[in-house]
Parts: structure tokens; C-alpha cells; sequence
């Protein structure tokens, strides 16, 4: 927001130096008249001391993850974990480079791939993909009075069914790439998975969160999208505004190209809301995550509108 308010020369200016910062960063390349000028002010806004950041509960895009890296200087470390793992899981070093990439195993568990052939992950491809099963001291029990959900993803030999669909990468590190169940099959057989695409149109400058859904009968795509707090303040009908929902849709259009999605998974309509989601209204969990069910009833009138239009 602070970038976009500058002048037009001045924001040329830090994409410049944003793209030379992140080459710098992924070959290991220190830029310190760069961050003199530039990038040594997102770290003073934090203090200036800090050291590393650690990201995890919900997928970071790369293109986030690189710009992140860049503008503070300092190494981001993508974990992954459930509740059912206490958390823990894998997590990158502190000298890895790369995005797109959870790291290797921590040391106290175990981790496995199992064929989701349906879906076409296979361990036998290249690189091996599968479903992310996980076992260890760490791993819970069960679910408390809940033995058929336990049954159901609890092994009899201590493996955790996560749900997740990973790769292991030639350096042994885990990406994740996929979800079981948020995948939607559409009329032409193509999975989208939601949660990838939510992941990567929030990084539309316009998205402060988005839930999309995806119709099983209808080759169409809806954003339901929360806006930065900036549009809702400047713009008192956003929520009817057309003109807006058309600007919204063409930037996560070109959000979705730039970060490789397929044509079927960029959006075809866009609903914009003015309320803010949170626990206390039930769009968000407790930890903060979307309540896809409860998001889906409460604008279930303008998804079908868009679905028949």
C-alpha cells in the first residue's frame, strides 16, 4: 500500500530494485547499497532486528515468498503441519532459497506418499507424488468420542492421513500441491482445488480474503471476495458496485495467469462483500481459516445468480 501511494518514477524505481534484490537473494548475492536505499526501510517498520520469519497454517504463494524475502533481507521459513501433528511436520532451512517448498521432515517424525490414483498422483512419477501421511511420537491418538472419523484417518500402524497431496523434490524437501478434500470435479472432469486458488488470488492487491467456489454442473468460477479495508472505507455500495466487481476480476485474472493457473481455474464472476469475516460472525474458524460451509450459506442467493446468469 505504501509502494502504490508513491509516485509513478519512485514505484518504477522499487520494481527495479525488487527484481534485481530477489535475483540477488536467490543466488545468494548480498545488495547492501539496495538495501541501504531501499529495503532497509520494511525492516526498520518491524524494529530492525528481526532475524527470520516462519510461515505456516495456510499455502504462501511464491511470488509472495519472494517478495517477502526481498524487501526484508532476511530468510522466510515455510512449515507445515496439522493439528493432529502437534504442528509439527517439515520446515525449511535457514539457508534454502527456494519457493514453492515446505522443507524436509523435522526429526521427530516420518513421512510418506501413498497413490491417489484417481487424481493421477502417483509415488511412481517423476518426481514421486501422493497423498502426505505422517507418523511419530507427535501424532495424536484419535479424535476425542469420534472412533469413526479416527478410523478413518488413523492407520492401525500409526500413520496419519492428512488429506494433503505432496511431491517429494531431488533435494528431499515436500511441496504441497494439492487438497483431497476441497477438490471439485467440473463438468469436463478437470479437479480445481480451491484452496490453491484462494492462496493465489489473495495476492491481489485488491484481496484482503477470498473464498472461491466452484460449481460441479457448470464450467464457472466465483471469487467471494473480501476487499482491503481501503477500497470498503473510499466506497460506501462496493458490495453492488459492478464496476468494481469488473476491475476486481480482470486483476485476479491476470493474478491467476501470472502464477500459472490453467484457463479452467481462473474465475469467471466475482461477488464482493462489504462485511468484514471473523469467528465472531462464523466466516472464519477459530484459527482464523475460512468456514467454507457457513460462507457458502450466507451468500448462497448471489452464487446461484452468478451460476444462472
Amino acid at each position: 500500500k505504501k509502494v502504490a501511494e508513491e509516485s509513478i518514477v519512485k514505484q518504477l524505481i522499487f520494481k527495479f530494485a525488487l527484481a534485481v534484490k530477489q535475483y540477488a537473494w536467490k543466488h545468494g548475492k548480498a545488495t547492501p547499497l539496495l538495501n541501504k536505499i531501499v529495503f532497509d526501510q520494511f525492516k526498520s517498520r518491524l524494529g530492525g532486528n528481526m532475524r527470520v520469519m516462519v510461515s505456516g497454517g495456510a499455502p504462501l504463494s511464491g511470488t509472495a515468498h519472494a517478495y517477502l524475502t526481498a524487501c526484508f533481507g532476511i530468510p522466510l521459513m515455510q512449515g507445515y503441519g496439522l493439528t493432529e501433528t502437534c504442528g509439527a511436520g517439515t520446515v525449511m532451512l535457514m539457508n534454502d532459497r527456494d519457493t514453492g517448498t515446505v522443507g524436509p521432515p523435522v526429526p521427530c517424525t516420518e513421512i510418506k506418499l501413498v497413490d491417489v490414483p484417481e487424481m493421477g498422483y502417483l509415488t511412481t512419477n517423476n518426481p514421486p507424488q501422493g497423498e502426505i501421511w505422517v507418523r511419530g511420537p507427535n501424532i495424536t491418538s484419535g479424535y476425542y468420542l469420534d472412533q469413526e472419523k479416527t478410523d478413518e484417518v488413523y492407520t492401525a500402524d500409526g500413520w496419519f492421513k492428512t488429506g494433503d497431496v505432496g511431491l517429494w523434490n531431488p533435494d528431499g524437501t515436500l511441496s504441497i500441491i494439492d487438497r483431497i478434500k476441497n477438490l471439485v470435479k467440473n463438468p469436463y472432469g478437470e479437479y480445481i482445488a480451491l484452496e490453491k486458488l484462494e492462496a493465489i488470488y489473495k495476492n491481489s492487491s485488491y484481496v484482503l480474503n477470498a473464498c472461491v467456489y466452484a460449481s460441479k454442473d457448470e464450467p464457472k468460477i466465483v471469487a467471494i471476495i473480501q476487499p482491503q479495508p481501503n477500497f470498503v472505507e473510499a466506497n460506501a455500495n462496493i458490495a453492488s458496485d459492478k464496476a468494481f466487481a469488473a476491475e476486481v476480476k480482470k486483476d485476479l485474472i491476470t493474478t491467476g495467469r501470472v502464477n500459472g493457473l490453467k484457463t479452467f481455474e481462473l474465475v469467471t464472476d466475482v461477488i464482493i462483500v462489504d462485511e468484514e469475516w471473523s469467528p465472531l460472525n462464523k466466516m472464519l474458524t477459530a484459527a482464523m481459516k475460512l468456514n467454507r460451509r457457513t460462507i457458502y450459506q450466507n451468500y448462497d442467493a448471489r452464487i446461484k445468480q452468478k451460476l444462472n446468469a
